[in-house]
Order: structure tokens, then sequence, then C-alpha cells
């Protein structure tokens, strides 16, 4: 099944009723466990919504209303360097996200380079980092005639956002992807962002 193919009734209603029942709520106000209790009424509703959204490829302008919340990072916050904060989508927009993601999941070990070390499950950073440390030991204990050289790289650049069609080219999915644009680029402008505490 393609990425961009619509998901059929048993899919969306599969991935809704995956998703933890009490998972915050966003700017619909309905946490999953709502849908969940009344998808008799409004199943067939949420699955239009999803499957249209597959064939346009254009979110319902409600999908872009987020609230950005502030969470204490322990009970005894007193400024703002002790919150944390967590952008609370809608439920909808959580099952696409969730579909997309299962679609694109099967493929991902063959564009990641088996060099990259964050954001991959079973791998961290930190791995780098101990890397690096237990090289410099090595070199640093070495003697004989041989001479190494260590070089220090700015990693800045990792950081800095990639160019959405090289993103594109190397999912090697580029009509598919093209399609949600506006929904999957980073830096997409949000519609209405409420904060809250």
């Amino acid at each position: 099944m393609g990425v961009n193919w619509p998901p059929s009734p048993e899919e969306v209603k599969d991935v809704l009723f995956g998703m933890a029942s009490l998972k915050s709520l966003g700017s619909d106000g309905f946490p999953p466990t709502f849908f969940k209790q009344y998808w008799h009424i409004v199943g067939e509703q949420r699955i239009k919504v999803v499957i249209h959204f597959f064939a346009s490829g254009q979110p319902p302008t409600a999908f872009n209303h987020t609230y950005i919340s502030l969470i204490p990072e322990n009970p005894n916050a007193c400024s703002v360097e002790h919150f944390q904060p967590i952008r609370l989508c809608d439920t909808t927009y959580k099952v696409i996200s969730k579909i997309l993601k299962n679609r694109i999941k099967p493929v991902l070990h063959r564009i990641i380079s088996p060099l990259q070390m964050a954001f991959v499950p079973g791998r961290t950073i930190n791995d780098n980092s101990i890397i690096s440390h237990e090289i410099m030991y090595y070199l640093h204990r070495k003697k004989g005639k041989n001479r190494f050289m260590t070089i220090k790289i700015d990693l800045t650049k990792a950081y800095d956002p990639v160019e959405w069609a090289k993103e594109r080219d190397a999912l090697a999915v580029k009509e598919c992807l093209s399609k949600f644009e506006t929904f999957l680029k980073p830096g997409s402008k949000c519609k209405k962002i409420l904060c809250t505490l």
C-alpha cells in the first residue's frame, strides 16, 4: 500500500482505538476516549475526514489549531525554566500522523544511515559521545612510531533545517509526500496557537 492511498475505515478505527484513551486533548477538546466511546455516532464522520485528507492532501482548517501548554517539570515549579512546553494537537490530526508514520516506518531502515544515532529506536545520541571519548582515550594511550590526528568538526550544521526538496528525494517517495507537503513540511505555519498554563 502506498503512503498516500486513502486508508480503509478499519485502518482509521484501529489507529484511533490503539491510542491512549486519555491522551492530552487538543483544540477539538476531545480525547481519544470520547471517539472510542461514541464511535457508533462519530466514527463515520471521522473516517470521512481522514479519507478526505488522504484524497486531497489538504487538512481541514481546524487541524492547524494547536494548544501550547507549559507542563511543570517538578511539583515546585516557580519559574519559566521549570516548565516544559508541549504541543497539543487534536485527535484526528494524531490519527493522520500515526497512519503516515505507520506507512513510512517499514522503509525507514533502507533510508536511514547506520551511522545515524539520534531519533532512531535503539540508538541514542550519547553513543556518539561515548565512541568519541573511547577514540580519544585510545589515541592518548597509543605509543609507537605511528602518529594520529583528530579533527574537530563544527556540528551546528547537523541541526540546521533540512531543505524540503532534499528530504523528499532522500525518502524516495516524492510523489506521495508532495501531496502532503503542507501537512508534513517542517516549519509549516500554524493557523492558530492557543497558549495555556
